[in-house]
């Protein structure tokens, strides 16, 4: 995950945008498919040390959090840093969004796909993203 989270932020750093693409791809890939644990807290504070809280890792871990974290998850080892705190704020945002969407009715988000964090220039390059991603999926599958 370490070395994944790297090479995202190097693609970052040097605007790569399709590497920073096929991280976040693999990144999720991990998470939704190979069921692995979440990344720590010391990954967290290095992504949100390196890049703006609007990037769509930043995005991506918030969500993750959201919708794989249990109590355990939030433990923090003796010397290790915590979680940051911009981190601690969006997520208590999107856990409010949720929270508010069940109140009101709404069905709640039960998943999240990748396209939720590629930057697609609009609705029509979203829906051909999913599309190319359905026919992958139907290849593998």
């Amino acid at each position: 995950m370490e070395n994944l989270i790297n090479l995202y932020i190097f693609g970052d750093e040097y605007g790569i945008p399709e590497l920073r693409k096929c991280c976040l791809n693999t990144f999720f890939a991990i998470l939704d498919e190979f069921n692995t644990d979440l990344p720590n807290s010391l990954h967290v504070d290095h992504v949100f040390m390196y890049l703006r809280p609007t990037d769509p890792l930043c995005q991506l871990l918030v969500d993750a959090y959201c919708y794989w974290a249990n109590p355990a998850t939030y433990t923090i080892k003796e010397g290790k840093p915590g979680y940051p705190i911009e981190f601690l704020r969006l997520l208590s945002e999107r856990y409010a969004q949720q929270l508010r969407k069940v109140d009101r009715n709404f069905q709640a988000r039960s998943a999240f796909g990748i396209c939720d964090y590629h930057e697609h220039g609009g609705v029509v390059e979203k829906q051909e993203c999913q599309k190319k991603k359905g026919e992958e999926r139907g290849r593998r599958g």
